[in-house]
């Protein structure tokens, strides 16, 4: 059974990406001013010699990331993301963390976007696309230099999608990669839109527990980096905090969750991809155990005192994936209950 992780911890989503410089990403981008005199085109709006040099030195780079040539895309690097990670740790973070992703097939740029400034100041954002149409808008990251890019770059996994954000520098007449980011694109082979039309759906039927796990789920979908915020996301994130938590929501993970006699000690919850279905994943600390069976049917216990309270999960999830873990040691044991 091939199983795909998208953990989700109370209350936000952790950052479905992983950064170049070994960055924490925040559960929203930074918050700034924009630059009063700039321009920022999309896709066909760029000139046809400019998109090329950006979308070739954006796939290039991600190849080379994903490929057997990591030294290469350290190379494409601007020399103040170099200062952040050598060469050495680079190499290591892509065989561990980038790498074991793939293999990456199909890797193309999806989306483009040049930004010209005619302003002095610090590191801003900048506003391109129309923002009356959530799909078709991004805030992007911005320095005080006459021109820089970001671009999308995506890729089919045995997982589902991934998407590559870079911020591209022009520097020595090519394009050098000043940060980057990889995130989820998809879970179970659905992407953010699709799981947000479902929480809009869950919400109208007073399903809070269904609506949230959607709405966190779909916002870590549209996440795209520090740098680069896409429509979509602003607006997941805007109707997510309107929609009513669900009614046992606790504001920190490792919470102690009771149900009738029992009591779980529940360190995270969130849908994973198990066989190209969503499951919802419920991870318990537990004293260590002797015996997996031990750990099985506390498990199941926590399992049916969940589905007591939230019947509702099956209409949206093909089951209960619940894993114990071992307090103080790597034991660790999932029951998989399908609905």
């Amino acid at each position: 059974m091939k199983t795909v992780f998208l953990t989700l911890l109370w209350p936000l989503a952790v950052a479905a990406g992983l950064s170049s410089l070994c960055r924490q990403a925040s559960a929203e981008p930074p918050q700034t001013t924009k630059l009063l005199l700039s321009n920022c085109s999309i896709d066909n709006e760029i000139s046809v010699a400019n998109r090329n040099a950006i979308d070739q030195a954006a796939t290039k780079f991600v190849q080379d990331l994903t490929g057997a040539n990591p030294a290469g895309a350290y190379a494409a690097m601007t020399p103040e993301a170099k200062k952040k990670m050598t060469a050495e740790k680079f190499t290591v973070m892509a065989h561990e963390r980038i790498q074991s992703a793939g293999p990456f097939k199909n890797l193309h740029v999806a989306h483009t976007y040049f930004v010209k400034i005619a302003s002095k100041g610090t590191q801003q954002q900048v506003a391109c696309g129309d923002t009356t149409k959530p799909e078709q808008w991004a805030n992007v990251a911005a320095k005080a230099i006459p021109r820089q890019a970001h671009a999308i770059v995506e890729g089919q996994t045995a997982s589902g999608s991934r998407a590559f954000t870079l911020w591209l520098i022009p520097e020595q007449k090519s394009w050098h990669v000043q940060d980057f980011q990889l995130g989820v694109e998809s879970l179970a082979g659905k992407q953010a839109h699709d799981l947000w039309d479902l929480a809009r759906a869950e919400e109208q039927q007073n399903h809070d527990f269904n609506a949230y796990m959607l709405y966190v789920t779909a916002l870590q979908l549209a996440w795209r980096g520090p740098n680069l915020e896409l429509g979509v996301h602003a607006e997941i994130q805007k109707e997510m905090q309107a929609a009513q938590k669900p009614k046992d929501l606790k504001e920190q993970a490792g919470f102690n969750w009771e149900s009738d006699n029992s009591a779980f000690k529940v360190v995270s919850m969130g849908p994973i991809a198990s066989d190209g279905k969503m499951y919802l994943q419920i991870s318990q600390e537990l004293p260590p155990w002797t015996e997996d069976k031990d750990a099985d049917s506390r498990n199941r216990a926590l399992a049916g005192a969940f589905a007591k309270l939230y019947p509702e999960y099956r209409d949206v999830f093909a089951g209960l994936a619940v894993e114990a873990h071992g307090h103080g040691t790597t034991l660790k044991y999932r029951t998989l209950i399908p609905n």
